[in-house]
């Protein structure tokens, strides 16, 4: 049981690095065929450079992990309405 536990969840280790990396790989593709192409950067009225797509990269990945950071806290919520809605009922009762 344990090793078709390590197998899947290698596996699954395995396929989001996989999807992580190839979005990366994506990404600095894209970016350096801006750079070759010439294409204008509409927020600095130039050609993209190295820079551009170096601030738009991380940006994206930062961005990523600041959302991946919040589930946490949306569990915490979800309980906390739970926890409301209960309270609630008592607070709205008729008294005997």
């Amino acid at each position: 049981m344990v090793i078709k536990f390590g197998f899947y969840s290698g596996f699954a280790l395995g396929g989001i690095f996989f999807a992580m990396m190839s979005s990366y790989a994506l990404g600095f593709w894209y970016g350096s065929k801006l750079i070759e192409d010439g294409t204008e950067n509409p927020v600095y009225d130039r050609a993209w450079n190295g820079g551009d797509v170096l601030t738009v990269f991380f940006s994206v990945v930062f961005g990523g992990f600041s959302l991946a950071q919040t589930t946490p806290c949306i569990k915490a919520f979800a309980l906390a309405k739970q926890a409301g809605a209960k309270a609630l009922l008592i607070i709205e009762r008729k008294s005997k």
